[in-house]
């Protein structure tokens, strides 16, 4: 992590207790991402927040500091000081942090200030060891006192424990970073079909509302034009219904889709969109984990396609004066078949390059 020109915010000592500095870090709550106006030892502020948020609610948010070559996340409590409904923004006080968390932010911000690389060795050292100075009791007695080593044995136990830990997270960051590539940005493809009228109208739907798949030649639903004339809506295989209206009278124009099927013996498949870079470093028949939105277990697959999208007619393409980036579109085969109805499903897949 380094900077050429760190932005801090000074405010006076009656307005805060730490200074905030602005860096490239993230934020985690409710499983969604929200960017960070700026960040300190005692809180931090949070941008693109929904909802509301109570004065003194207790939020468990996950900090994410993202280094040269992996990212370390630490989960804080934090409790709302203020919420400015006009930006979005909601300011929050950490609470509960630990020796341990309070010396790794320390040395983060510190570091970062100074425009210094911050490594995983140093973290290590950091959550190990402990930076606080302990107030030395006078003696009140002349009489050496011989060391109690079972009461020594506990915290030392503690602080042994915790250096192990954050070193397992820490570790676990660099493996994931330097052999494993992580994307949301995928979906379940397939083959479907688009049934649409050739005449304006209103559509009336033939099918119940807990039908989920029809055969070839089975009445899916009529359109009355006009006139008052009446077209009739056939599926043209055995299929799976994706999408169809559930409204008696739905008002459809000519030529629109209506009903998307997907065909029964349809083999979806999962596509991947990633920057070039990651993409060079998969192969052919490449594993990879696919978590589908409303599946309910993970599937494991093989990359079967790599493709670019570089060619002779986007290279010459321009949005606003800016060239358009290059990306690699990546084609997974699950080993255990897709379900047909998981069409146009989000999913996030996670490549192994080792």
């Amino acid at each position: 992590m380094t900077t050429n020109s760190t932005q801090i915010v000074h405010e006076s000592e009656a307005q805060r207790q730490f200074v905030r500095i602005q860096m490239p870090a993230k934020v985690e709550h409710n499983g969604k991402l929200h960017g960070i106006r700026d960040l300190s030892t005692g809180g931090i502020a949070i941008l693109d927040a929904e909802g509301s948020f109570q004065k003194g609610a207790i939020l468990p948010i996950k900090l994410l500091l993202p280094f040269q070559d992996f990212t370390l996340d630490i989960n804080i409590d934090a409790q709302v000081q203020n919420f400015d409904e006009a930006d979005h923004a909601v300011g929050a006080r950490f609470t509960n942090l630990s020796k341990q968390q309070i010396s790794l932010l320390n040395h983060i911000i510190k570091s970062f200030i100074a425009g210094d690389v911050v490594e995983s060795g140093d973290l290590l050292n950091v959550v190990a060891r402990d930076s606080f100075v302990r107030v030395r009791k006078q003696a009140e007695e002349t009489t050496p006192v011989a060391p109690n080593f079972a009461r020594q044995a506990v915290p030392i136990f503690i602080i042994a424990l915790l250096g192990f830990t954050g070193a397992l997270l820490i570790g676990r960051n660099v493996f994931e970073s330097a052999f494993t590539i992580n994307s949301t940005n995928a979906v379940v493809e397939g083959d479907i079909i688009k049934v649409s009228s050739s005449s304006a109208g209103l559509f009336e739907t033939a099918l119940k509302p807990e039908t989920i798949k029809v055969k070839t030649g089975e009445t899916l639903g009529v359109v009355r034009d006009t006139n008052g004339a009446s077209h009739t809506l056939s599926s043209p295989c055995d299929c799976y219904i994706l999408k169809a209206p559930s409204a008696k009278n739905t008002a459809v124009l000519a030529n629109s889709d209506i009903i998307t099927l997907a065909p029964i013996d349809s083999l979806p498949t999962v596509t991947v969109q990633l920057d070039t870079a990651c993409g060079q470093r998969l192969k052919m028949a490449s594993a990879a984990t696919i978590s589908i939105a409303g599946d309910d277990a993970d599937r494991a697959g093989v990359v079967v396609d790599i493709t670019s999208s570089i060619s002779d007619s986007n290279q010459a393409q321009a949005v606003a004066g800016v060239a358009l980036q290059p990306y690699a579109t990546i084609k997974i085969r699950a080993e255990q078949r897709i379900p047909v109805e998981l069409i146009g499903r989000p999913a996030q897949v996670t490549f192994s390059t080792y």
